[in-house]
């Protein structure tokens, strides 16, 4: 059912595979978010940040896969752009945090 819904053809093995990434994708964004601490999460926005560029790398590398006129490939690209915008805004804070925490130990790191 759920392959229908995919901007461009799945096999079934590729479903089962986009379904484990994105719900693995899902719970670690709701393990971050829970645990509210920006310094635990500094490989997930980075990973988030990459993930985002390869996909729209992939995107504009292979447009004609993709069909354009159904409301899917727009949801997906929003989502890649939430994706991109979550990973910076991430990366940027885990940035700001460490760097605050090495400088609060007087230059020392660590």
């Amino acid at each position: 059912m759920t392959m229908s819904l995919w901007p461009w053809m799945l096999t079934p093995l590729t479903a089962r595979t986009v379904g484990a990434w994105l719900l693995s994708l899902g719970l670690a964004a709701a393990h971050a978010n829970a645990e509210n601490d920006w310094g635990r999460v500094t490989v997930a926005t980075q990973t988030y940040v990459l993930l985002g560029i390869l996909e729209f790398v992939a995107l504009m590398r292979y447009p004609s896969s993709v069909d354009w006129a159904r409301p899917a490939a727009a949801i997906y690209v929003l989502f890649l752009a939430s994706v991109l915008l979550v990973g910076i805004y991430g990366w940027v804070t885990t940035r700001r945090i460490a760097h605050r925490s090495i400088g609060g130990l007087g230059g020392r790191r660590i």
